[in-house]
């Protein structure tokens, strides 16, 4: 996958801009708040909504000094990609809603909406997204992309699973305990499980024993208060038959 062109509209502090890439690799220069990191924000906002620091909302129109939105802007992003020998041209566009309500004699705004387009012609966004998705995976480009993805925006189990991938290792109980004997009384314990399965079962387990040690407990602390040992011994049978005759 090669980018080919990319076009920003009052997308956050940019009023205009076209890059022409080429399909060739390109270094972006500048000093902090000239816009680089705009740039890739609005890459990653055409693909897939989010921004740089994996964000779904995020300020996407310019604003003004006090930080309030700049109204009546236009603000789209158009990339020209090259996917093999295929070219597709992808279109985002956030645009205002502004509605007149019954009795007032101006529209008033009232939120805004995405309109998207493949190749000029628009589309819903369940479309956009599987022609996205004909191009590329979503983590497998923010890892190759963004250095900071994997520590920041991937999950723990991401995390492994990617580690796995790696190293070659096999998540398949049977190959693991062949590879460490020492795991092999853990086979037993699986009994046609899953490790997860195993983990998840165990914990369920140990929380049901705790719940029914403080059932216990409780029940035993309002013996104790109801019926109290006294100094001749008394047990719990006697206490009940006391109570019974008392």
């Amino acid at each position: 996958m090669k980018l080919i062109e990319l076009e920003l509209k009052d997308f956050k502090g940019i009023h205009e801009l076209r890059i022409d890439f080429g399909g060739r690799s390109m270094n972006l220069y500048g000093g902090n708040g000239t816009g680089k990191t705009t740039v890739y924000d609005a890459f990653l906002w055409l693909l897939f909504d989010r921004d740089s620091s994996n964000r779904y909302e995020f300020a996407i129109k310019p604003r003004r000094e006090n930080g309030q939105e700049i109204h009546h802007l236009q603000t789209w992003v158009r990339g020209c990609i090259l996917y093999g020998e295929k070219k597709i041209t992808l279109k985002k566009s956030l645009a205002e809603k502004w509605t007149k309500k019954r009795g007032k004699d101006c529209r008033t705004f009232t939120g805004h909406e995405i309109v998207y387009s493949v190749d000029g012609t628009p589309c819903t966004k369940g479309e956009y997204q599987g022609a996205v998705a004909g191009l590329m995976d979503e983590k497998t480009f923010r890892m190759v992309t963004d250095p900071a993805y994997f520590n920041s925006a991937a999950t723990w189990q991401e995390r492994r699973e990617m580690l796995f991938r790696l190293a070659g290792y096999s998540k398949q109980e049977d190959e693991a305990v062949a590879r460490m004997p020492a795991f092999s009384s853990i086979r037993e314990a699986l009994m046609g499980k899953t490790a997860d399965e195993l983990k998840k079962s165990l914990i369920y387990s140990k929380k049901n024993r705790r719940k029914r040690y403080r059932i216990f407990l409780f029940v035993w602390m309002r013996s104790s208060a109801i019926c109290p040992a006294g100094r001749d011994g008394m047990n719990w049978r006697r206490c009940g038959n006391t109570r019974r005759t008392g």
